[in-house]
């Protein structure tokens, strides 16, 4: 749940059929929504089962699509959020509906507000786009008031009870909507690939990282023991968020691998350092279990490096593995690198000396 001022924005619940048939079988409320109104409760009780049947296969549910909740009632009073998952060029459609006696009053745009942050600032979507009836004034204009830019308009795009409507279409980029709203994160990346937005890291990642860190089948080759305790990993954390911009490469050249299809966090990668002198660093990475053997790190790590040398400008990429963990071994060598050296006894790790294969890969 995430909450504003005045509301809070949750997951859709089969409870609130009433609360959003007032607003849904309204003619006026739903004259530009390519839709007719909800003719009974139970249409729109059955129409909520459909959307969280829909949102829930994609993990969408209250973590990218949400209904409006007006703290000071309790009442739903509408909803906002994307249209099904991001796609493959890492954009988000949105839509949004608020009851009547609700509307004049900010609520939308304070919703907005925030969702904005969340899908710019948190998910790293690349872009936002809308498809409004252009007799639709009230949202054209706040849209535009967010900061939406219009990008085209198209006759008979859609056919609601018989008849014809058409669409004016607007976008509002990540890039432009974080230096337009100062956000302390207009210096970070979001990079996208068909599958995957590599993010930066946030506070609310940490049950996920320790799931990870705690995890023996996750933590066989790595530096360290798997974690024990949530402590340990809030600690790891703390470094990655770290305020110190000498410091920080956060969304810079270490990130979260998000998947598209599921909403959620499912691995990390990139250097957790800034770069030496010579513009040289190390990588690493880890992947959840539940997606192994899905092509999604190698998909990961092929659009790093290319992000890594072709647009942050990197020189070096160096990688230190564990001789016995041929999955990355075969991994980094189908990304380029190359071995240049192995060594005996270079880590300790829980009483156990292990070794050590350097390779690297150089900017081309």
């Amino acid at each position: 749940m995430i909450e504003t001022e005045r509301l809070e924005l949750r997951e859709y619940r089969p409870t609130d059929y009433l609360n959003l048939y007032a607003c849904m079988n309204d003619a006026d409320v739903m004259k530009f929504l390519n839709t007719e109104p909800h003719k009974s409760p139970n249409y729109t009780k059955e129409w909520i089962e459909q959307v969280m049947g829909q949102n829930n296969k994609i993990n969408s549910n209250g973590v990218l699509d949400f209904v409006i909740v007006l703290k000071e009632t309790g009442t739903v009073i509408g909803l906002a959020g994307i249209d099904g998952a991001v796609d493959a060029d890492g954009v988000g459609k949105i839509g949004f509906l608020l009851g009547k006696s609700f509307q004049g009053s900010g609520y939308m745009r304070e919703t907005w507000n925030r969702l904005l942050k969340l899908y710019f600032e948190d998910v790293g979507i690349l872009k936002l786009v809308t498809n409004i009836d252009p007799r639709n004034d009230a949202s054209i204009r706040m849209v535009e008031k967010m900061g939406f830019k219009e990008t085209g308009r198209k006759e008979k795009t859609i056919q609601v009870d018989g008849v014809w409507v058409d669409s004016v279409y607007h976008e509002l980029q990540r890039n432009s909507w974080l230096v337009a709203s100062h956000s302390q994160y207009r210096n970070t990346r979001s990079i996208n690939t068909p599958n995957l937005l590599l993010r930066r890291y946030c506070a609310s990642d940490i049950p996920f990282i320790h799931s990870c860190l705690s995890n023996p089948v996750v933590m066989t080759y790595w530096s360290t023991l798997p974690h024990t305790d949530l402590s340990q990993t809030e600690e790891w954390m703390n470094t990655v968020l770290t305020n110190d911009e000498t410091q920080n490469v956060n969304g810079i050249l270490d990130f979260i691998i998000y998947h598209k299809q599921t909403n959620q966090a499912i691995g990390k990668i990139g250097v957790y350092k800034p770069l030496d002198d010579l513009g040289s660093g190390e990588i690493g990475y880890l992947l959840h279990p539940d997606y192994w053997k899905m092509g999604l790190m190698a998909e990961a790590i092929n659009s790093w490096v290319a992000y890594f040398f072709d647009i942050f400008g990197g020189q070096k990429l160096v990688a230190d593995v564990d001789p016995r963990n041929t999955a990355s071994l075969n991994l980094l060598k189908r990304a380029g690198f190359v071995e240049t050296s192995r060594m005996s006894n270079t880590f300790q790790i829980g009483g156990e000396w292990v070794d050590s294969v350097y390779l690297s890969r150089l900017r081309v």
